[in-house]
């Protein structure tokens, strides 16, 4: 399948679903670039410099991974990620934070949850 990102190159993309996996999640999504074949889409935002598209495959999860499960390919276009909802923003966190906040996280919680729950936790400890 064809995928189309933001800044307009494409990228082959498909799901690779473990044997006996039933739950597909954005972890199963792999990129393909003549330069760089089977990225994560932690590989593609680094190798692409699409660190932009991050909050939309967050935001979009259900409906990518439903179009790629029917073999529908993906176009992200600018006007997608000007159509996001304005509460979403990118923010630049240390990998390693990264990693143990989603090491936590339940199933279904997105990082924008898990950080907002840390700042209601230390906004109420604050309180006197």
């Amino acid at each position: 399948m064809i995928f189309t990102n933001s800044q307009g190159y494409e990228y082959r993309i498909r799901l690779d679903v473990p044997e006996g996996q039933d739950l597909i999640r954005l972890d199963n999504i792999r990129i393909d670039h003549q330069d760089r074949p089977n990225m994560t889409l932690e590989e593609y935002f680094a190798f692409a410099d699409a660190e932009a598209e991050r909050p939309y495959f967050e935001f979009m999860e259900l409906e990518i991974l439903d179009s790629l499960r029917e073999g529908n390919g993906l176009e992200i276009t600018k006007d997608d990620l000007n159509s996001l909802p304005k509460e979403y923003v990118n923010i630049r966190i240390y990998r390693e934070d990264r990693d143990r906040l989603a090491a936590n996280m339940k199933y279904g919680e997105t990082m924008a949850e898990k950080i907002h729950a840390l700042i209601e936790r230390v906004a109420s400890e604050d309180q006197p």
